[in-house]
């Protein structure tokens, strides 16, 4: 990846768009050791999200997406993008971003009674 694009992060607190341009970036932004890439539907599109791929190694991990099918939570910081039919990463639209930020949604740990936002993939 050469071409500078246009992503969205969530860091479990708020969304911020940025750009990314090579792979060094993907792992600052997400502030991450390691990361995997998983395709999910939001409001009927489908997105790539950046996600720490050792997320549930880490103490107390935070959920930050979860999914109504049977797809795992993800947890930690997120980072949507899209992708071409090759598989490089491509920018996301001003209604990709749209969309993306009205599947936030307040959930409450069943453990502590805290509130947290956490993406819907539906």
């Amino acid at each position: 990846m050469r071409e500078i694009c246009r992503v969205l992060v969530f860091d479990g607190d708020k969304f911020r768009e940025t750009t990314v341009s090579d792979i060094d970036d993907i792992y600052r932004e997400l502030d991450i050791t390691t990361f995997d890439v998983v395709s999910r539907t939001i409001h009927g599109e489908t997105y790539d999200i950046y996600v720490d791929d050792e997320g549930l190694l880490q103490a107390n991990p935070r959920v930050t997406a979860l999914d109504a099918t049977l797809n795992p939570a993800l947890v930690g910081n997120l980072m949507f993008a899209r992708h071409d039919g090759a598989g490089n990463m491509q920018s996301l639209s001003d209604n990709d971003i749209k969309w993306i930020k009205r599947a936030e949604i307040r959930v409450v740990n069943m453990d502590d009674g805290k509130e947290s936002n956490c993406i819907w993939l539906i």
